[in-house]
């Protein structure tokens, strides 16, 4: 399946001129492969989240799994085709600063799903993709149908429908790393960042240093301004269906039903994250539009690092640097016909490090024994 802007091909290539960031430019996704898998069919009856559209005196019927999950595997972007690397999943890490925002449930997850038909009403709603109870685990995976609503966003909105997350890290699930040798890799292989609306601004680093889930070091940010984002690679004949756990608890309330949006996408390579041939390349982050790089000097960009910083990441992102609706994804891609050599390197499994330590120690006493 491929999933594509609805103007045509000539305007098409005049938008694929690249967005600016920072000092790099980033591409715009012009076409996005993808296929209809087999959903897990669910339902939840609960109350609504409260909010106009959802009362919470009301209970309503949300059947999930309804026409597949739609994976992505591959875009198109400046004329080039990528596919996406299946070692290189990744797993979601939330950094929530909850201590001063006591308003806001501590772990409230906000998700959404694409609806099967428009203008569904009353109290049974239907969407395509199958339900996940989590929202760390909604957002890896490539399931394109779902994804989150406001995610950076901590002052309220008329529905309630925050996230207050920081920084989200995408940290490499597996013990692949990427360890690019030459130009061509750092021009060629990266990362996507999907958008259901494709009007929102953010940072986005590369996690070059990591200790367990804890992220020890990240790159120079790339800026995305909210105009940045090129045009939409679906067709906007769809709402989504908006639903809220303030509990997490995997019960998500229906909260609102957005209007018809397509789905915009920009690709970050390497080069454009600002990763160099000495790097290694653990996964990546994003930031809120509004987190306060421009206040850092050098290029040391470890103030990054602590999410509770108040300085750095402010607690009053509104709607406009806050309100990212990412698109579910976090793996990485790379263009087609690529010589990979030397890209992946390997990190050891702690139990086979654990273990070669206590061999090299046995025979160490070992060789003391026979002098």
């Amino acid at each position: 399946m491929r999933l594509t802007c609805a103007r045509s091909l000539t305007l098409i290539s005049a938008t694929l001129a690249s967005a600016v960031v920072g000092h790099a430019q980033v591409a715009t996704i012009s076409e996005v492969f993808a296929t209809m898998q087999a959903a897990t069919a669910s339902t939840q009856t609960l109350p609504g989240a409260g909010s106009s559209g959802f009362p919470a005196n009301t209970d309503y019927t949300i059947n999930y799994g309804q026409t597949g999950d739609l994976v992505m595997t591959g875009f198109a972007a400046g004329g080039t085709e990528y596919s996406l690397s299946n070692n290189l999943q990744t797993n979601v890490h939330l950094r929530r600063n909850t201590a001063n925002l006591p308003a806001i449930p501590a772990h409230q997850q906000v998700a959404w799903y694409r609806t099967t038909t428009n203008g569904q009403s009353g109290t049974t709603r239907n969407v395509e993709a199958s339900f996940v109870p989590t929202l760390e685990a909604l957002l890896g995976g490539n399931t394109i149908n779902r994804g989150t609503d406001n995610m950076f966003q901590n002052t309220a909105d008329g529905n309630n429908n925050v996230n207050n997350i920081e920084r989200v890290d995408f940290i490499f699930s597996g013990f692949d790393v990427l360890t690019p040798q030459n130009q061509a890799h750092l021009n060629g292989v990266g990362f996507t960042v999907l958008e259901r609306g494709g009007n929102d601004s953010i940072y986005v680093s590369a996690i070059l240093g990591v200790n367990g889930t804890e992220v020890t070091k990240l790159s120079q940010p790339a800026f995305v301004a909210a105009g940045d984002w090129g045009d939409g690679v679906w067709d906007s004949s769809r709402e989504t269906l908006v639903v809220r756990d303030t509990a997490v608890e995997g019960q998500f309330r229906p909260s609102t039903v957005t209007g018809t949006q397509q789905m915009y996408g920009l690709f970050f390579s390497l080069a454009d994250l600002n990763v160099t041939t000495s790097d290694t390349v653990y996964g990546y982050a994003l930031m809120s539009g509004d987190t306060n790089v421009n206040t850092i000097t050098g290029t040391d960009y470890s103030a990054l690092l602590d999410w509770t910083d108040t300085d750095m990441f402010p607690q009053d992102t509104g709607a406009g640097p806050g309100g990212l609706d990412l698109v579910s994804g976090g793996s990485a891609f790379i263009e087609n016909e690529l010589d990979t050599t030397g890209l992946f390197g390997v990190i050891p499994e702690p139990a086979s490090s654990g273990l070669l330590a206590a061999l090299g120690a046995l025979m160490l006493v070992a060789s003391r024994r026979r002098r």
